[in-house]
């Protein structure tokens, strides 16, 4: 269990985050109430105990290392500046329970039908096989993933990466079993954002110690440019409608 006062550190350091990445300590330092304490001062609009207290007013919990419900952290990404600081979680659903057997589905936002064709078809049949599929609320292949997982017979996971991605995706979708990022709500947009929230996806999926997800078979319609990809994994397409390629395994 964390102690208070390096829960607020990691909240602190997790909205400081969230408007420009942190340098990474020159003298490799790790712990999060001394890292707060060097950078807090230069940030004065950042007072993590009513952070908390918002958050926990608006319905949302703040998770950090430590709490029954964070997920385990897949091997290589545990350094400093990868790993979360904290996890805004809003939803009915326990996140270490629906993240031990979990995998990230994430493509282009600027995407092409093919790709949106294989985020779909991934996701759908994960979530159908008991797998939580875990997405951003971004536009192209994410949202198809999403869209496909919520039909499953297992609930999706959705992260976003800033306030517009939030408001746009619960204008157009109900409210999800769990909805995460590593930043608060009411976070700007800015490209590192976009970037980061892909760090938070791959965050939730379990430790390769967990069981492999099913091999699918992949569309046989070849990309033209972008597509998606599931744990890091590029669904191999066939060579044409008669001939289709061994499945892709993820």
């Amino acid at each position: 269990m964390t102690d208070h006062e390096e829960r607020l550190a990691r909240i602190g350091l997790a909205c400081a985050a969230s408007l420009r990445p942190l340098p990474i300590p020159a003298d490799g330092e790790t712990s999060p109430v001394r890292l707060w304490e060097r950078i807090g001062a230069s940030q004065p609009t950042v007072d993590p105990a009513r952070v908390l207290a918002d958050a926990e007013r608006a319905g949302w919990r703040i998770l950090v290392p430590g709490d029954a419900e964070w997920p385990p952290v897949p091997p290589g990404t545990a350094d400093i500046g990868e790993a979360p600081w904290a996890l805004w979680v809003r939803g009915e659903g326990d996140l270490g329970a629906a993240t031990r057997r979990s995998v990230a589905v994430i493509g282009a936002r600027a995407s092409t039908g093919y790709g949106e064709q294989v985020a779909a078809l991934l996701a759908g049949d994960l979530a159908n096989r008991e797998w939580t599929v875990v997405t951003s609320c971004a536009l192209g292949c994410d949202s198809h993933a999403y869209t496909a997982a919520a039909r499953g017979t297992t609930a999706p996971i959705a992260v976003y990466a800033a306030q517009p991605d939030l408001e746009r995706f619960r204008r157009h979708r109900p409210e999800p079993r769990l909805l995460l990022s590593d930043a608060p709500p009411d976070t700007p947009a800015g490209r590192h954002r976009y970037l980061t929230s892909r760090t938070s996806c791959a965050t939730c999926p379990p430790e390769s110690s967990s069981p492999k997800p099913p091999s699918i078979a992949s569309p046989s319609r070849p990309p033209t440019t972008r597509g998606a990809e599931a744990a890091s994994s590029w669904p191999s397409p066939g060579r044409s409608p008669a001939r289709r390629a061994p499945p892709p395994t993820i």
